[in-house]
């Protein structure tokens, strides 16, 4: 379990938004978390950052970025790794892993200064499952 409380009264949830730490209302959680925010703590030994478990984790930070973002996975077992990013109209744009990989974290950082502005899907294929998330490239 992610112990993500926060505030004087424990009343707020804690989240990771653009690599920062953030104190947030619980109604505000659905927002953070639709563009890329993940709950829990930033830092490295920190459940929303680090893999603990035996499912895929995805992020990246920042979220939105400007031209460079780190993209970091967690795996559950030594496997087959396809980390793709496409565009919204299906067309890929970048292959950044097609390869074995072992269990545990790992992290690869994407300049995205040659993509335009706008949303694309990053998308992780390990064994058999699989992981997708919005990123946002701002300009």
């Amino acid at each position: 379990m992610i112990e993500a409380r926060c505030g004087n009264k424990n009343d707020k949830v804690k989240v990771c938004h653009n690599g920062k730490e953030l104190c947030i209302s619980p109604n505000a959680v659905q927002a953070h978390l639709g563009h890329g925010d993940k709950i829990g703590g930033c830092d490295s030994s920190s459940p929303g950052t680090t893999f603990l478990g035996d499912e895929l984790s995805l992020q990246a930070f920042p979220n939105p970025v400007l031209t460079k973002t780190t993209i970091r996975y967690g795996l559950p077992e030594a496997t087959m790794v396809l980390l793709e990013i496409y565009d919204l109209a299906g067309k890929k744009v970048s292959t950044l892993v097609n390869g074995k990989q072992q269990a545990g974290n790992q992290q690869i950082s994407y300049d995205s200064s040659l993509l335009a502005e706008g949303i694309y899907l990053v998308k992780l294929a390990a064994g058999n499952q699989y992981h997708t998330f919005k990123l946002i490239v701002a300009k």
